[in-house]
């Protein structure tokens, strides 16, 4: 059976986007949850995860226009499966459903700092009498994978199933991951590549990289993105910083052994990258808005990660990540509250804040290091979780890339800008 894709909406003020590029050819099978598709928004590049099983038939656009949200991009040969496209006109709740997914979906793999979209595993309590609602998209898939719907939370209006929920449900971690040492982390790219570990910052997970991963590992980089202690699907603990380290050096020499690796990281995991590189040989570091590199931090804003009060409260303070919005969808909000709200990240907080800033500092080992080893880092002049200035004077052999209108997470803001800076260094 064929279907058409359209192009997704990839955030709520998303009007059109610019096909970048195929990632499955003409012709070949994929699965459900295997990238699809990369998509430029005006906000940066991401990518679309399939949403079933298919073969793409052709392509109905060409790669570099810009396509209104809604537009037919694609044929899809689904099989005998369930049109995960949306296009059965004799369905037409299940087109508006798919077209309400297509944000979250993507951004559940794509931009949320936490893993995975809510899964129930005890059943759901019903008011005596009332119908169990799911859209008929949900029922099918429910069906197929062998799942029954009143075990599952309902995201949509009233509580109602949908796709999406079935998904999560029938997902116990993101495709590809690995696990080891405690931790977790997701490679992509060619085995015979640069070898580049990706460390992500507080409350985060890999999928904060998803972006830049995927463009290292298609320009033939080796990308490890990793779950750090005490985040995402790690199973080791954290309550301090140095923590952080020994389970990525451990997986770093069983994965890579002993050649130069190089390191990107993001805020906190700057403080694990010094240590990494410290430990074993390392070709490069370089250090998106980094922790320990100065005095001040924001407070408010790891504690209400690590004691979350409410969902509410948990989008007012991941606001505060980006200068403009961070296109993190009411349904990732919940995800992200409902594991963050299991408290592992209580200890860490309070060793990152110290009495009178920040806790760890790391200036004099950055310095050390940058004698040895090139490093480099990206600041933003709207970040509001740490302050960019105070970075400026740790070593003149250091190269600092400045970004004036961007905040805490430049690698999501101005990743076409963020790319080359970083490529850049590896083909040296």
């Amino acid at each position: 059976m064929s279907g058409v894709l359209r192009m997704p909406r990839m955030g709520e003020t998303m009007e059109e986007g610019k096909l970048l590029a195929w990632l499955v050819e003409p012709g070949q099978p994929f699965k459900r949850g295997d990238p699809l598709l990369e998509v430029e928004t005006d906000k940066t590049a991401v990518e679309f995860p399939a949403l079933g099983d298919g073969i793409l038939v052709e392509s109905l656009v060409e790669l570099g226009v810009m396509v209104e949200v809604g537009v037919p991009i694609a044929q899809i040969d689904v099989g005998d499966g369930p049109d995960w496209t949306g296009s059965d006109d004799d369905e037409a709740e299940e087109k508006v459903e798919v077209t309400k997914l297509t944000a979250d979906a993507a951004l559940e793999v794509v931009s949320a700092p936490t893993a995975t979209a809510p899964t129930a595993t005890a059943p759901v309590q019903r008011v005596d009498g009332e119908k169990l609602r799911a859209t008929p998209l949900a029922r099918r898939a429910a069906r197929k994978a062998g799942i029954e719907l009143g075990r599952i939370v309902g995201s949509g209006r009233r509580g109602r199933i949908e796709h999406l929920d079935v998904i999560a449900a029938t997902r116990s971690a993101p495709i590809g991951l690995q696990t080891g040492h405690g931790i977790a982390w997701l490679e992509k790219g060619i085995g015979s590549g640069m070898p580049i570990v990706l460390l992500h910052g507080f409350a985060a997970d890999h999928s904060a990289w998803s972006g830049l991963q995927s463009q290292l590992a298609r320009a033939g980089h080796r990308t490890f993105a990793v779950d750090l202690p005490a985040h995402g699907a790690a199973d080791a603990q954290a309550n301090v910083p140095a923590e952080l380290c020994d389970p990525v050096i451990r997986m770093v020499e069983d994965q890579i052994g002993w050649v130069p690796v190089h390191i990107v990281a993001h805020s906190m995991g700057a403080i694990a990258a010094v240590a990494i590189a410290k430990a074993r040989p390392t070709a490069s570091i370089t250090l998106i808005a980094p922790a320990g590199v100065g005095r001040t931090i924001d407070t408010n804003f790891l504690d209400e990660l690590a004691n979350p009060r409410s969902v509410d409260t948990v989008a007012r303070t991941l606001d505060r990540m980006t200068r403009g919005p961070n296109g993190i969808s009411d349904a990732a909000h919940e995800a992200i509250f409902k594991t963050l709200k299991e408290g592992r990240l209580a200890g860490l907080a309070r060793s990152l804040a110290g009495a009178s800033g920040q806790g760890v500092d790391i200036r004099k080992e950055l310095a050390d290091l940058a004698k040895e080893v090139p490093v480099s880092m990206l600041l933003g002049h709207r970040d509001q979780i740490v302050s960019w200035s105070e970075a400026l004077d740790i070593s003149p052999f250091i190269n600092t890339h400045h970004f004036a209108n961007v905040g805490h997470m430049p690698h999501w803001e101005a990743l076409p800008e963020v790319l080359p800076i970083i490529d850049r260094k590896f083909q040296t």
